[in-house]
């Protein structure tokens, strides 16, 4: 079974590059594939913390509806 197409893609991108990426793709310079990440934090910490709270929510116990 592929699962690929459920997998999130992360990346680390310093704020500069990422906001001269932005500009590019707005100024239709660069087109994104579609292996490239779309979730981009500033740093591996901020990655890290973020990955910490979806641990966190995956680990809570699902509440009675």
């Amino acid at each position: 079974m592929d699962y690929s197409d459920r997998m999130k893609k992360y990346g680390v991108m310093s704020t500069e590059d990422f906001r001269q990426m932005t500009l590019d793709i707005a100024a239709g310079k660069y087109r994104p594939s579609p292996d490239v990440p779309r979730i981009i934090f500033g740093s591996h910490k901020s990655l890290a913390e973020y990955a910490e709270e979806e641990a966190k929510k995956e680990k809570s116990p699902i509440s009675a509806q």
